[in-house]
């Protein structure tokens, strides 16, 4: 039923979610998107380790967010943020 989930959830809205994730928060080079995979990876990694249940895509955005405040807080797009929050 898992797996059923995560095709429809991929097939109905997955695609925005993975252009925004990828695109519309803060521009990844090559080197920024490894870096935000492995902070992500690592914290869901550590946290399912200790017993506390995490979204992944929670933890990749405030991944994506955080290697594009290492720029500058001009590099993140505030509205996608905002109405990441929101929804």
């Amino acid at each position: 039923m898992g797996g059923t989930g995560i095709v429809v959830g991929l097939m109905t809205l997955g695609y925005k979610v993975m252009a925004t994730v990828g695109t519309r928060i803060t521009d990844l080079t090559s080197a920024r998107g490894f870096a935000a995979e492995l902070v992500a990876a690592t914290a869901v990694i550590l946290a399912s380790g200790t017993g506390i249940p995490v979204s992944t895509t929670h933890t990749l955005v405030g991944a994506v967010l955080s290697v594009g405040l290492t720029r500058d807080i001009t590099a993140i797009n505030l509205m996608v943020v905002v109405s990441i929050f929101t929804s």
